[in-house]
């Protein structure tokens, strides 16, 4: 009999300890995504399903070359009242005064604020790594020490641009571009090259702008000029012959 008990002891130990293996390093049930929105950069990190804990602790790390952490954000204010984070290497922790909460699926856990360096183009990832995820009575939930991670592309920044000039009906057109306020300064010329009239319309920063003027008697030549507010051109001017 007591090499039976014996058996079944080891049984149960292997058992124990396949099942600790099993659990361990499970995936992380949080989603990580990232938005850009011209230079800010904001990365949030989403329950994909129910967790039910007592407390997290979750790392963040990105290229500092490239990226400036501005701000972190608790995601569950309601849940999580006891709310630490240092923006000077992305940590975040969380406790719910040792009683498990329940954080729904879909429900923000945390939302990180990020600025680009001018410049900064391309791919770029960002990683967050569960330091600490445990029940109430401090156990280590199976996805401690997981990562997740997410990918944002910034693109060039749109260069000013005036789309082609046309003169029809006595009224010039075009819709320009400009990266920065300013304003479309529109002229006319006779055909010796005298100014007739100049006139000028604002342009908004970072919107398409439809512009029109009245071209002068006589003109033979006109031409659309995209200045910022200093008055330094911003692209090439564009020209037409009514």
């Amino acid at each position: 009999m007591s090499g039976i008990y014996r058996t079944f002891g080891l049984a149960a130990l292997l058992s124990l300890l396949l099942g600790t293996y099993v659990l361990a390093g499970a995936a992380a049930p949080v989603e990580l995504s990232a938005a850009a929105d011209g230079e800010t950069v904001t990365v949030t990190a989403t329950a994909t399903q129910a967790i039910t804990l007592s407390n997290y602790d979750l790392w963040f790390s990105w290229d500092a070359s490239a990226f400036t952490l501005r701000e972190i954000t608790n995601g569950q204010e309601a849940l999580f009242r006891n709310f630490q984070s240092n923006t000077g290497d992305g940590r975040i922790s969380a406790m719910s005064r040792g009683n498990n909460v329940t954080v729904p699926a879909g429900e923000t856990l945390v939302v990180y604020t990020l600025s680009a360096v001018p410049g900064t183009v391309g791919d770029h990832t960002f990683t967050l790594t569960v330091r600490d995820a445990a029940d109430e009575d401090g156990d280590a939930l199976a996805w401690k020490g997981e990562s997740v991670r997410a990918t944002v592309t910034l693109e060039p920044p749109r260069p000013a641009e005036i789309s082609a000039l046309t003169v029809s009906g006595g009224v010039a057109s075009a819709s320009v571009y400009a990266p920065d306020p300013g304003y479309a300064l529109f002229a006319a010329y006779d055909g010796d090259g005298r100014l007739l009239s100049v006139a000028r319309k604002a342009t908004a920063g970072k919107e398409e702008t439809g512009v029109s003027f009245p071209v002068a008697s006589g003109a033979r030549m006109v031409k659309l000029f995209l200045v910022d507010a200093s008055g330094a051109p911003m692209c090439a001017a564009r020209g037409a012959e009514p």
